[in-house]
């Protein structure tokens, strides 16, 4: 008997030894995403918004558990949008919206961050749209040289059809002269 409960106690102090040692690492792991997130709004006060970015996308792949990911995750999305960023990405802001609206539980932010996903894909569609149009008009402004570069050789081809036209009736003219002078010479000639 004594046996069993040298047993359980052991299991039950290893146990508590485990649960601490979890926690001690749970709050060692906020410990270390509460610096990632230091750094990266130092940086990004700073205006090295790529290095922030990098700060927030390294905290999410090394801390996926932390509570503090959904907030990193809003912060890239508004990184990536942020005009001061040379790298800024409507596409990337729409995925790490995505990812945040997943995993956010604070309904109100959520409801922003939804309307700003949908204003973003309404911007992304409406620049489909115009590099579409922009091509479109490329396209025709082409063909439109091409057809102009045809027109220009055309009209060219038909100044130099009516310069020859001129030339020939001159000489018809000069020839029917000449036509009408032997026929006279020859009613003249008995």
């Amino acid at each position: 008997m004594r046996g069993i409960a040298a047993c359980c106690i052991c299991v039950f102090v290893l146990g508590l030894l485990a649960g601490c040692s979890s926690h001690e690492v749970g709050r060692d792991t906020e410990i270390r995403v509460n610096q990632h997130f230091e750094t990266a709004d130092s940086l990004e006060h700073a205006g090295n918004l790529r290095g922030a970015i990098l700060e927030y996308t390294i905290t999410g792949q090394l801390y996926p558990q932390s509570k503090r990911i959904p907030e990193a995750m809003r912060k890239l999305a508004l990184l990536s949008l942020d005009p001061r960023n040379p790298s800024a990405s409507d596409s990337a802001a729409i995925l790490w919206l995505r990812r945040y609206i997943t995993v956010s539980t604070n309904s109100e932010d959520r409801s922003e961050m939804v309307l700003l996903l949908s204003i973003l894909r309404r911007f992304s569609a409406i620049e489909a749209q115009r590099s579409t149009a922009r091509a479109s008009y490329d396209s025709l402004t082409t063909i439109v040289r091409r057809q102009n570069a045809l027109l220009s050789n055309q009209q060219q081809r038909v100044a130099e059809s009516e310069n020859e036209l001129k030339q020939t009736k001159k000489e018809l003219t000069k020839l029917k002269e000449v036509d009408v002078r032997l026929s006279r010479q020859r009613r003249h000639t008995p």
